[in-house]
């Protein structure tokens, strides 16, 4: 397994695993990421997609090398004397068994509503992300602003402080508290 990805590292497990089916040599794709794990194949593990690469070249070498051990291990064919006999696979097509066509058009209709939903996903987290590149570009002139804003209130004070340095404060005479006695005192008539 490579500790960084090349640009050979194309095809992900699911895809070296339909390679393998097409070669004869069906494996499942956990199979796949074992042989990755395991060295056999030429890959790299993306931890941010938790997904491995293998690249092509390391697929074909391997699916060689397993036609060629199937291809030694498998028996000797002898020739019948008669006309061979082809059977036809239990279901060679969808057509053959109603409730497989019903299947088979539930999973493209999951499958178009499953593309459908990661295309909606895709475009909200576009969205969500150019919403906060704005959001964080708009806090940032709005900071620069209150920071002009603030320095220029900072000059305008020291030029007022600087304009009348003489100038008093205009005098307020001081409140006279009351006095309770004093009403008490006082005169009547």
């Amino acid at each position: 397994m490579s500790d960084e990805r090349r640009d050979e590292h194309t095809l992900t497990s699911l895809e070296a695993m339909r390679l393998f089916e097409r070669s004869g040599v069906p494996r499942s794709q956990r199979s796949i990421e074992r042989y990755c794990r395991d060295g056999k194949l030429d890959c790299f593990l993306d931890p941010d997609e938790d997904r491995y690469y293998a690249t092509p070249a390391s697929v074909e070498t391997l699916i060689g090398q397993m036609m060629e051990i199937r291809a030694r291990h498998a028996p000797a064919e002898v020739p019948e004397a008669g006309p061979r006999k082809t059977s036809a696979p239990p279901f060679s097509s969808a057509e053959s068994d109603p409730s497989a066509t019903a299947d088979l058009e539930t999973l493209r209709r999951e499958n178009l509503d499953l593309k459908i939903t990661n295309r909606a996903k895709d475009y909200l987290i576009d969205q969500m992300k150019a919403d906060r590149r704005q959001l964080t570009d708009d806090f940032k002139n709005l900071a620069l602003e209150y920071g002009a804003a603030s320095r220029r209130i900072g000059e305008l004070e020291a030029t007022l402080r600087l304009a009348a340095p003489n100038e008093a404060a205009p005098a307020v005479p001081p409140e006279e508290p009351d006095r309770p006695e004093a009403a008490v005192h006082a005169p009547s008539e």
